[in-house]
């Protein structure tokens, strides 16, 4: 009887890994441009903790292509931590973009123009 319940376990078990593949197999497309983002810059928020800010290229099944690319750093300024934004491509490697797996992202967010993402990127790209 203990076995006969186990292999039903076992058959439902495979039941749900199949249709779950196919779900995920359904989802995201390699052909995927920008998406519905009406901004210049999204958020890309990792699930290490880490976010991006960077103009989505396109967005495929596994991978986002994500430019122009920022993120913010807390930094020791005397007695006082100063959070502050930096761009990438100052890195030994000099990358210019980045490619990064969905299946790290919790979350893309737009970056509305007059928030201070935004704005500070601005000052960035005025004053490299």
């Amino acid at each position: 009887m203990k076995f006969k319940k186990n292999l039903q376990f076992a058959n439902a078990l495979i039941i749900y890994v199949i249709l779950f593949s196919f779900l995920i197999q359904g989802c995201g497309d390699d052909d995927v441009y920008r998406g519905d983002f009406k901004t210049e810059y999204q958020g890309v928020f990792l699930a290490n903790g880490t976010g991006y800010f960077g103009k989505i290229e396109k967005m495929g099944t596994n991978f986002i292509n994500l430019s122009d690319v920022y993120y913010i750093e807390n930094q020791k300024d005397g007695d006082t931590m100063k959070t502050v934004i930096i761009k990438r491509g100052n890195e030994i490697h000099k990358p210019d973009r980045m490619y990064i797996n969905v299946a790290h992202i919790l979350m893309i967010e737009p970056v509305a123009r007059d928030s201070s993402i935004a704005q500070s990127i601005n000052a960035i790209r005025k004053n490299p």
